[in-house]
């Protein structure tokens, strides 16, 4: 019989790392880390984003995963069960933990940390919801900034019920269980806390922020721009069915010129590589 094919969703920040290792140990080269489709010029030119040239042949493949997983690949294996896998998380906790992550990496490299509101800033309003948009469903970026919240959410719901197995951050263990039964295999590998591993190599001394830790204007903006991101983490990594959907989501096109700011600002703050 013909084992399945696992692709797998992973949105920053949400135990992708520990998903690879499983990957990697169980099935070795079978296992497709996707890369982005060019370097040299924009992906949002092209619908898919990934590369969809893989290292090995597509009959040897059992798993995809990384940060361009598009629900075409499938199409790749006409022949073969698709697994579709992904892991959600508190959008607060994904937000503060990309942060801290990225304040580690800086200082190894040389560069000074910045505020965790000059970050948040920076990046887009509700990330894992326009990830999710953007890299399985495929979509090109006008499309991101012309669709309303109502349409980004009916997308999202119709995509994540057609998922094989959706779960919180805290059940990576119980998911990575039933791959492992789904191709009978040892779910046993190196699992470690890629954020301790990274600060304890790089020597860095930074105390990892935390909710509490963060001010009234923080903590209002950070849920200000999260809303479909927790309507998307409740209901489907959660399993709340009934959770309503946010009439405050904010604008992804209006908060785009706003973030070209916060990203210069965010550079030039960082200063260069030592």
């Amino acid at each position: 019989m013909t084992d399945p094919v696992v692709l797998h969703v992973h949105i920053p920040k949400c135990a992708g790392t520990t998903v690879e290792r499983f990957f990697k140990a169980a099935f070795g080269k079978g296992y497709w880390h996707a890369q982005k489709r060019s370097r040299k010029v924009p992906i949002d030119l092209f619908s898919a984003k990934y590369d969809p040239a893989p290292k090995a042949p597509l009959n040897e493949i059992k798993a995809v995963g990384w940060h361009f997983v598009g629900q075409s690949m499938a199409d790749m294996f006409p022949d073969r069960k698709i697994l579709r896998t992904i892991i959600l998380r508190d959008p607060a906790a994904m937000n503060i933990s990309r942060y801290n992550f990225r304040m580690v990496r800086y200082q190894a490299d040389g560069q000074k940390p910045y505020s965790f509101g000059l970050n948040l800033k920076s990046f887009p309003p509700d990330t894992s919801a326009h990830f999710i948009l953007e890299r399985w469903l495929e979509l090109p970026y006008h499309k991101l900034l012309t669709m309303s919240a109502a349409e980004k959410m009916d997308a999202i719901d119709d995509a994540l019920a057609h998922f094989d197995y959706v779960c919180d951050i805290k059940q990576t263990d119980e998911m990575i269980a039933w791959l492992g039964q789904q191709f009978g295999t040892s779910t046993a590998f190196d699992a470690r806390n890629t954020f301790e591993q990274r600060k304890e190599k790089s020597g860095v001394a930074w105390t990892p922020v935390k909710l509490g830790d963060l001010s009234d204007d923080d903590r209002q903006e950070l849920h200000r721009r999260t809303r479909m991101d927790e309507y998307v983490w409740r209901k489907w990594g959660l399993g709340e069915a009934d959770t309503p959907r946010p009439t405050d989501v904010m604008s992804f096109a209006s908060a785009q010129p706003a973030r070209a700011y916060y990203e210069w600002q965010r550079h030039r703050q960082r200063g260069p590589k030592t």
